[in-house]
């Protein structure tokens, strides 16, 4: 938290979900006040849909799975830091499923994006 503090003009930021300080995404919370335009994605030994879900809500950019592979991993920041929103095909391939992240969540957070880049 002190480094996003002291670090104003990150490109990105890549939280663990499961640093031990990160409880109920308070670390995405705090660095989503901190530095509200930079993109965060947030990385995951789960591929949990609702915690996805829950990330993007939150302000997240994307989830990337820690089973991904490296070119994956890479191909997702870029996405990112292109202005997208990266989650795994697995998610989008069940998109049917009620715990699947809804169009209007991907849009909404979107669109807080767009404004959020506004304001600085």
């Amino acid at each position: 938290m002190e480094i996003s503090q002291s670090n104003a003009e990150l490109d990105l930021v890549l939280l663990d979900l499961n640093l031990p300080d990160n409880h109920d995404f308070s670390l995405l919370k705090q660095i989503r006040q901190t530095l509200p335009s930079t993109p965060i994605a947030m990385l995951s030994t789960t591929e949990d849909a609702a915690l996805f879900q829950e990330a993007l809500q939150l302000g997240a950019h994307g989830f990337i799975p820690k089973s991904s592979n490296s070119q994956i991993m890479l191909q997702a920041a870029q996405l990112i830091l292109a202005g997208g929103l990266y989650l795994p095909p697995q998610i989008m391939m069940n998109a049917g499923s009620a715990t699947a992240p809804t169009p209007s969540v991907v849009a909404r957070n979107i669109a807080n994006s767009d404004s959020s880049s506004s304001n600085v």
